[in-house]
Parts: structure tokens; sequence; C-alpha cells
């Protein structure tokens, strides 16, 4: 009799596991969680073995098959040598290029494996639609490991073909979509979004003193126009909001917008608040501080 099963002991039901499962609601000492993890591992360990006994029966057959090439058949249609190449020889090559890749530091290399899986898919598929009736036969009667063997490399070898050809195409299509969504980003802002370096410490100066870092910048090629990607500010909209008014003139010069519009909405003028010089510049430019009528105007007429 378990201990706490006559007493009380261990929950009203006096089960002796319940310290055991604690507050699980299952009905037995392992979750659900537990269960799939096992059975995952148990799939896991089922597929490496039949992984590993695949190969050593692939090696075996090659070893013991080696007189079907010397065959008038196998001459014709080497599909010895095919399963040689594809048990054996592939995986080294392949194992070979992933060493040299890695420890060489020349990722270039990755690209060769799967063009060789390519070329021996095409030679298994054509040359199993080139084999006769009489030489499949034969192959079939006095090699039926062999042509088994066969068939399975070239299934296989044609299967990864397609899963390879369906992911290129799913990563062009994520690549177009991300260009699309590129283009439409840079279409609501109306300017340029690139956020090198150089743009990133021209709006940084434009919050500083320095006018002649401001210009050298400028002259270096950094573009006035390109965004921080979190808020939307050009390097006006930060020249604006630090009061810096000869910084502003520098940047309307070469052609800043005085009404741009960051991610919430505010312009140069908006944010120029609290810094009555830099205010009075941008309005006698015909600045605006609040473009949300002209944005209602807009909106209505879409």
């Amino acid at each position: 009799m378990f201990p706490g099963a006559g007493n009380g002991e261990g929950g009203a039901s006096g089960d002796p596991f319940a310290e055991i499962r604690g507050n699980s609601a299952e009905g037995s000492l392992f979750g659900g969680a537990t269960w799939a993890i096992c059975c995952a591992v148990c799939c896991l360990c089922a597929l490496i073995s039949l992984f590993i006994a695949y190969v050593i029966w692939a090696v075996l057959t090659i070893v013991t098959s080696e007189g079907a090439a010397e065959t008038p058949c196998g001459e014709t249609y080497n599909i010895w040598a095919f399963c040689l190449a594809v048990v054996i020889v592939m995986p080294l090559a392949g194992c070979i290029l992933s060493l040299v890749a890695n420890l060489g530091g020349v990722p270039q290399l990755m690209a060769i494996p799967p063009l060789i899986n390519l070329g021996f898919c095409f030679w298994g598929f054509f040359m199993w639609m080139a084999i006769d009736t009489e030489c499949m036969i034969f192959f079939e009667t006095e090699y039926w490991d062999l042509t088994l063997l066969f068939k399975i490399n070239v299934i296989l070898l044609t299967f990864t073909f397609v899963l390879l050809c369906c992911a290129l195409c799913l990563m062009g299509a994520m690549l177009g979509s991300g260009g699309m969504q590129g283009f439409a980003g840079g279409g609501k802002f109306g300017g340029d979004d690139a956020d090198d370096q150089k743009d990133a410490e021209l709006r940084n100066a434009c919050g500083k003193p320095d006018v002649d870092e401001v210009v050298r910048l400028l002259q270096s090629g950094a573009n006035h126009a390109a965004r921080d990607k979190s808020t939307g500010n050009q390097a006006l909209h930060y020249a604006a909001q630090a009061g810096r008014t000869e910084i502003c003139k520098k940047l309307v010069e070469v052609g800043a917008s005085i009404d741009d519009q960051n991610i919430t909405g505010e312009t140069p003028l908006a944010l120029a608040r609290g810094h009555p010089d830099t205010e009075e510049y941008l309005k006698s430019l015909g600045a605006r501080a609040d473009t949300s009528a002209a944005a209602a105007a807009t909106q209505e007429y879409v």
C-alpha cells in the first residue's frame, strides 16, 4: 500500500504522486509537453537509425554489385557508377568543400554542392529514362538491390532539386515584396531614406552650434533629405528643434524642404517652438507649423 493512501496524505483522493505531479491536471507523471518532447526525440532517433541503416545498406550494395558495371547493360547504363558517385563521392566532396569554405574563409564554395546535386539529378533522371526494357529487366533480375538503390537516389535528388527551386522562388518573392515596401516607404516621405553613417553625422551636427561642421558634411556628400529611421526627421527638423537658425539657412540653401513632415506629422516650424529667431526665419519663408488642413484636403480628395 502506498504511503498516505489511507490517511488522506497526498491529496483528498490519497494520490501518492500528487506532490510529484504538483498542480498539473494530467493523469500521469508527465505533462503534455513532456510527452510531445519524448515523441519528437523518438521520431528523431528513428529517422537517424533509418538513415544509418540506409547508408550501410547502400555501401554494401555498391561493394557487392561492382560486377554490374562490367555487363553489356552496365557499360551502356552505368547505374553502379552513378550510385557510387551519389552515395560516397558526392557526400565526401560536400564535406571537403564545407571545411575549406569555413576554414579558408571562402563562403562562395558553398554554392558548389547544390550545383553538383543538380548535375547528378539530371544525370540519373535522363539515364533512368534512357534504359531500355531489356536492360531494366536484367538489372531488376540480376542486381535488384543496385537497381532499387539507383531509383531511390534519383527520386531523392529530384525531390531536393524541387525543394531548392521552391526555396529560390520563395526568396525571390520575399525580396520582391521587400523592394516594393521600400519603394512605398520612400514615396510616403518623398525623399531619400538612406541612413548611412555620413547622413547620421549630418543630422547630429545640425543640433549643435558648429556651422562649419555642417557645411563640411554637406560638401562631402551627406544628404540633408536622409531621414532618421525611428522619427522620420530630416536634418532641418533637428536644426529647427535646436534653434540653430544659421544651420537652417545653410540647409535651405541646399534645397531642404521647409514643410517636410516627420513620422508624427511635425514640420521644422512646429519643432522650432521656443526659438523665436528660428521661428521668424522659417515663417519668413512661408513655412507652416500645421499642415493638417492640407493633409485633410488631400485625404478628402483621395
